[in-house]
């Protein structure tokens, strides 16, 4: 069960990210503003992901909301496609 949920947990990130960073790049043109924005969402779920077995309480939590904000950065990739 739980490995469905942290699988799952990327593409829902994804899911939310796609729209955002839509709507963000429409309104700023041509800018690459998106496109750093979510390279630093990215870097810092991958360090929180990286520092996970040093997390004592809550680690399946920090786990899946990692893994969200993993694929809430990489829902930029669709914009500049």
């Amino acid at each position: 069960d739980l490995l469905g949920w942290v699988v799952a947990s990327y593409s829902i990130g994804q899911l939310i990210a796609s729209p955002v960073f839509g709507k963000m790049a429409n309104w700023l043109g041509r800018s690459r503003d998106p496109l750093v924005v979510s390279l630093i969402i990215n870097i810092l779920a991958n360090i929180l992901y990286a520092y996970l077995e040093d997390i004592q309480h809550s680690r399946v939590i920090c786990l899946i909301a990692a893994r969200t904000l993993i694929g809430f950065g990489a829902g930029s990739s669709f914009c500049y496609t």
